[in-house]
């Protein structure tokens, strides 16, 4: 009675502006159908109307325009109409009681007399000869259509999968800045590299100078190398060790989430450093009068790649194992391992002749060679490069093919440290 007596009272004095907030709550259906003709009715007569309502089936039939608030931010906002608008790749499909499958059909939902179920559009004309050549009678055919309700959950699900990335990710950059291990590995790379660097400018002439900006830009894409491979680490390590990923799982939050803020994480430290060391040999570049070299480009995004590389095989070692074996995982069981291997078995043949166990044992290294993850996939026109500075046209598409390698190794070694973590989170 509360409730119909408040409605009573805003729209007594005909208001050319009325806020409604949960209007239909408390009030029967019979008053729900009388004060929903009402509201379609004040529209045309000038009230503008603005309504809160979680009821959306009822926002659905009243409103034109609808606004859709998560977080207090308003995430999307259009005519209803649009917003529900048609499915055009899909059919909801209704036909009569199916004596025999219905192929084509999915989420199939089957009563006494007729069965529903969704249809794509490349389907279409393949189910209806079906159901022509099958005697199957169809009711209904038309496009599907969301309802508001479904509308609201799809939008708010992907803007809810954004921010749990973004904090994530925040919260693990500050791990990483408060974390006093990867503190002191920066503080110890960092001063390696500082030291060896002054002692090759105090010993370097002044003529030199170029020779000194091409160690600074490969040390520097060492140092990121290193560090970026060691954040990704362990911080997957320490998170599932220290039971860490238990909790947040629960929160509710997937664990390729949680998996993909780590890695976002790791490469936006690889991005500042590689960036920071290009920007560093433009500006020594620039204050020695040495012209801009376009190999220290190709080197800094060289360096990002081979980054995302090794932070990726590493972080998806160190879901299975300790951190140290994936470490001696790398070093031992490289490519490059297995290559030397290879030669020292066809150097062997060479001398001696080929016999079955020679011949086996180099196949087994060269299959092994090709099936191990590549951390630097052309080293040798990488080396190359360092050592001229000199890009050429095939220099760029080789480029371009590490990139390639770099989004298969991510992918791969993402869904791999995916799976496991499915199986630690609660529930599973």
């Amino acid at each position: 009675m509360k409730q119909k007596v408040g409605i009573a009272q805003s729209v007594i004095h005909q208001p050319k502006l009325l806020f409604l907030d949960e209007p239909m709550r408390g009030l029967d259906p019979m008053a729900v159908h009388a004060f929903r003709d009402m509201l379609v009715a004040m529209n045309p007569q000038g009230t503008t109307i603005v309504m809160n309502s979680h009821i959306l089936s009822e926002v659905e039939q009243v409103a034109a325009r609808a606004a859709i608030i998560h977080r207090g931010r308003v995430i999307a906002q259009d005519d209803i109409g649009r917003l529900i608008a048609p499915q055009g790749d899909r059919y909801v499909v209704e036909v009569d009681a199916p004596t025999g499958p219905l192929p084509y059909l999915t989420d199939v939902r089957s009563e006494q007399t007729a069965a529903t179920g969704t249809l794509a559009a490349a389907d279409f004309h393949p189910f209806m000869e079906y159901a022509r050549q099958h005697g199957i009678r169809v009711l209904s055919c038309a496009l599907q259509k969301r309802s508001l309700e479904q509308t609201f959950v799809a939008i708010v699900t992907e803007h809810a999968v954004r921010d749990a990335l973004l904090v994530h990710t925040l919260a693990h950059l500050k791990f990483f800045a408060r974390s006093r291990l990867l503190l002191g590995l920066a503080l110890v790379l960092g001063g390696v590299w500082a030291l060896g660097l002054v002692a090759f400018v105090v010993l370097e002439s002044w003529g030199d100078r170029f020779e000194t900006l091409k160690t600074i830009a490969s040390q520097l894409r060492m140092f990121a190398w290193f560090y970026t491979a060691a954040m990704g680490l362990f911080a997957l390590w320490w998170h599932t060790t220290q039971r860490a990923t238990s909790v947040v799982f629960t929160r509710p939050c997937r664990p390729e989430i949680w998996l993909a803020s780590v890695f976002t994480s790791a490469l936006l430290v690889a991005l500042v450093i590689h960036g920071a060391g290009f920007v560093l040999t433009l500006c020594l570049s620039l204050a020695w009068g040495i012209p801009f070299q376009a190999g220290f480009l190709w080197l800094a995004l060289d360096g990002l790649l081979e980054s995302i590389i090794i932070v990726s095989v590493l972080t998806g070692l160190s879901a299975v194992i300790h951190p140290a074996l994936a470490i001696l995982a790398i070093v031992f069981f490289s490519e490059s391992t297995f290559f030397y291997f290879d030669t020292m078995l066809l150097g062997y043949i060479d001398a001696r002749g080929a016999s079955i166990w020679a011949s086996a044992g180099e196949g087994l290294m060269k299959g092994i060679y090709l099936a191990l993850p590549m951390l630097d996939p052309f080293h040798t026109n990488t080396r190359e490069v360092e050592m001229t500075l000199r890009v050429s046209s095939a220099a760029w598409k080789q480029l371009g093919l590490t990139a390639s390698y770099a989004l298969f190794a991510f992918t791969f070694w993402f869904l791999f440290a995916a799976r496991r973590l499915r199986r630690r989170a609660p529930g599973s």
